[in-house]
């Protein structure tokens, strides 16, 4: 990764120039691709991954070959000087970079919400994790390419490498509402860590829902985008690295508690009435049999057997909520 310094004298240069050349006629093409919001979720971020893993995240799109963009940097929250430390090395030396302090922590569909708004006049929002870094210069522009040549397209991601070396181009779902690996290039829905969808459409079909205050936002925005009419998809040759669930960890039982209680209510919000039952049933089945009582009696973890049957009660406890959720929406269609 370049230098804060290197990347400083490289702005100070004609930005177009340095990163398109002389040609115009690569010139003119970007400029008709129209304009690119990328918005940096951040929370405690400089204590969770360090500076120096923060520094190369948002340099990773500072060096986008892609001229018209802005960053937004978003601290939802931090209370370990996150946001100050961006605006010292970055807010001031970057004309196209502004942070944006939020007085509290929203959660991912919350936080991304809010700072979605000053994206209203840009063609396109790319949502990105604090712990996701763009590989290649060009990542940017070739999504946004294939965006402008498939109208169809209602979001697209990079392929992301997960830190364990696994890949992650997208995921299905189960009939029960699970995730499971994705199954071609046209998967059910994106990862939200690195995820660029149109604007327009964006706030079209509603935002992110905020009562998934973390986990299957970004599940329940792509269903969203399926019931509207779009497909999503993932770019094979542009990649990210992503250093996943950098904000609870991978082995944290609330992590089960957030996924199961979700996975019940974005299905209960968007599957259609005939197959609804079925999910339902089916769901209920997997939580009990494959999730809970392997924890119980096999991996022996208590607390995530816990979170599991919390889940399930707080899932009923607000499932007047995820009806309601799902009323208007199915309104919104007709």
């Amino acid at each position: 990764m370049a230098s804060i310094n290197s990347l400083q004298s490289e702005r100070d240069k004609n930005f177009l120039d340095d990163y398109v050349a002389d040609n115009l006629e690569m010139r003119r093409q970007m400029v008709s691709l129209g304009k690119v919001t990328i918005v940096i979720l951040t929370f405690n971020t400089s204590s969770k991954l360090g500076k120096e893993f923060l520094d190369k995240v948002i340099q990773s799109t500072l060096q986008q070959s892609y001229p018209f963009l802005e960053v937004y940097v978003v601290d939802n929250g931090s209370t370990d000087g996150t946001s100050e430390y961006v605006e010292r090395n970055y807010d001031k030396k970057f004309s196209n970079l502004k942070v944006l302090r939020l007085r509290k922590n929203y959660g991912w569909s919350g936080g991304n919400n809010q700072a979605s708004i000053f994206a209203k006049q840009s063609e396109f929002i790319f949502f990105m994790n604090d712990d996701v870094i763009l590989l290649e210069r060009d990542c940017i522009y070739k999504m946004v390419t294939a965006m402008n040549e498939d109208k169809s397209l209602g979001a697209i991601q990079p392929l992301i490498r997960n830190k364990d070396g696994s890949l992650n181009p997208g995921a299905d779902l189960s009939i029960s509402g699970l995730i499971s690996r994705a199954s071609n290039a046209l998967p059910f829905y994106l990862s939200g860590a690195a995820l660029l969808t149109r604007s327009k459409t964006f706030f079209q079909v509603g935002m992110f829902d905020e009562d998934l205050f973390l986990y299957h936002d970004d599940v329940d925005y792509c269903w969203r985008l399926k019931l509207a009419g779009y497909k999503v998809t993932y770019l094979s040759d542009v990649s990210a690295y992503h250093y996943v669930s950098a904000t609870l960890g991978t082995k944290n039982p609330i992590q089960q508690y957030y996924r199961l209680f979700l996975a019940r209510w974005v299905t209960i919000k968007n599957s259609s009435l005939t197959w609804l039952p079925l999910r339902l049933l089916l769901l209920f089945t997997e939580l009990t049999i494959a999730f809970f009582m392997y924890n119980l009696f096999i991996n022996k973890d208590l607390r995530k057997a816990f979170m599991i049957i919390r889940g399930l009660k707080d899932g009923l406890k607000r499932l007047k909520i995820a009806i309601n959720k799902r009323k208007r929406s199915k309104k919104s269609e007709k």
